[in-house]
């Protein structure tokens, strides 16, 4: 099985650390984030919340094996 990672907060600065570390890992990403994903980190299959396609989001959930958070605390009653 490939390991796919998804990221939650993954322009923050902690974040940031978080998608180097698996990229020197070899390890599949998928990168969350609220802004926009234009000239961010290539090599990682961004999405951006902001303007998503809903259907692609769910495809994109089922491939993802194991999840890290690096947003804000703050953010999250946003979101649920």
């Amino acid at each position: 099985m490939v390991m796919t990672v998804g990221v939650l907060g993954a322009t923050s600065p902690a974040g940031a650390q978080v998608l180097k570390q698996l990229l020197s890992d070899k390890v599949n990403v998928v990168a969350f984030t609220r802004g926009t994903v234009a000239g961010l980190e290539p090599g990682i299959d961004w999405i951006s919340l902001a303007d998503c396609d809903l259907e692609a989001l769910k495809a994109k959930y089922r491939q993802i094996n194991h999840w890290i958070s690096a947003s804000h605390i703050w953010v999250l009653n946003q979101h649920f």
